[in-house]
């Protein structure tokens, strides 16, 4: 009667172990909201030491080189407000239009917003850039 019991506690034991490695674990989501953002179009290599490319973006360093989101983090554009462009949910490149961005670079956006997003362009874009100016943006990403 005890090896009976004592096999459907293993047997339990076993099948909550095996309920509790099928349930995802989901990456908490954080929000962004009203954050300045920029562009830039000049650089040969990125402060996590990849080559500048359309799609990568800068952001504030947190102390030192260490980034306030972390190298290799996708951020989605919810939201970015421009001067020229309005209301759009993507940032436009050399490439079109782009609203997934990874971050690979640390920018100096004195006196921009904490999250303040600084997207790379394409290599001399001066007109791309000059339209774009500084507008906002709402973003989220996972951790």
């Amino acid at each position: 009667m005890k090896k009976i019991q004592k096999m459907k506690k293993v047997l339990l034991l076993v099948v909550a172990l095996l309920i509790f490695l099928e349930t995802p674990v989901y990456a908490a989501t954080s929000y962004v909201l009203n954050q300045d953002c920029t562009n830039y179009i000049k650089g040969t290599t990125t402060a996590s030491g990849k080559p500048v490319a359309i799609g990568y973006v800068a952001v504030h360093a947190s102390s030192g080189t260490t980034p306030v989101i972390p190298f290799g983090t996708y951020i989605y554009i919810d939201q970015v407000i421009t001067t020229k462009y309005g209301t759009t949910n993507s940032v436009k490149t050399a490439n079109g239009q782009v609203s997934t961005w990874r971050v690979e670079d640390i920018g100096n956006g004195t006196g921009l917003s904490t999250y303040w997003v600084d997207f790379f362009i394409g290599k001399g874009q001066t007109t791309l850039a000059t339209d774009f100016g500084i507008g906002k943006v709402d973003y989220h990403y996972s951790k």
